[in-house]
């Protein structure tokens, strides 16, 4: 991504004036306010594994569950030992989802007092 904004050409590369995390920081702190590409697909995973969560009757869902988490629910599965490139993803999505995750007392959940948060 470095060499978009500064250039390079087939003999040599240009230097790189700022270092990407300066070119990601916001503009209010004196940066280019570009986006993390890290943090975006991150947040994009995060996504995918919400709405595997909320909507298990999806298409998507009913496949994953088929492949990989048969008889458990999605918060609780695990990666298998060679598990395609998109669990791989979604189960990353998934770890990063369950940070913020809370369980609301009233709706017929069963929480685990000593090990949910």
């Amino acid at each position: 991504m470095a060499n978009f904004w500064w250039g390079s050409n087939t003999n040599n590369s240009k230097i790189h004036w700022k270092k990407w995390k300066f070119m990601c920081s916001s503009k209010a702190d004196g940066g280019m306010g570009f986006r993390s590409f890290i943090y975006f697909n991150q947040a994009l995973l995060a996504k995918q594994a919400w709405g595997i969560l909320e909507n298990p009757s999806s298409l998507l869902a009913r496949a994953l569950k088929a492949c990989y988490f048969k008889n458990g629910d999605f918060l609780s599965a695990q990666k298998d030992i060679l598990p395609a490139l998109t669990w791989q993803s979604i189960c990353d999505g998934k770890d990063l989802l369950m940070k913020g995750l809370r369980w609301k007392i009233g709706t017929e959940n069963k929480i685990r007092c000593a090990s949910d948060p």
